[in-house]
């Protein structure tokens, strides 16, 4: 099942029903591919990968801490985030 931002844009009723119907599937061991720009949501959905999110925030608190985040520091923390999810 591919999922993109539609649970972002429905009214309440009809995420509810999504994500228990998301609910179902993963207890039933299906294969879900979820696209999002939301973290929260990859937090939520993807147990494999709500630690990388995690070590995500974390750095890029602990960068924002210490300087000013410039484009090119944000440019790099996006490259490990990538690189942390495709495993």
């Amino acid at each position: 099942l591919l999922i993109d931002e539609v649970l972002a844009v429905g009214d309440a009723a009809f995420v509810a029903k999504c994500k228990d119907r998301i609910a179902s599937l993963r207890k039933n061991g299906k294969t879900l591919v979820l696209v999002t720009h939301d973290l929260d949501a990859v937090e939520r959905w993807c147990e494999d990968h709500a630690q990388a999110v995690r070590q995500f925030r974390a750095m890029v608190a602990r960068a924002q801490a210490q300087t000013p985040v410039a484009p090119a520091m944000l440019a790099q923390i996006a490259s490990m985030a990538r690189n942390l999810l495709a495993r």
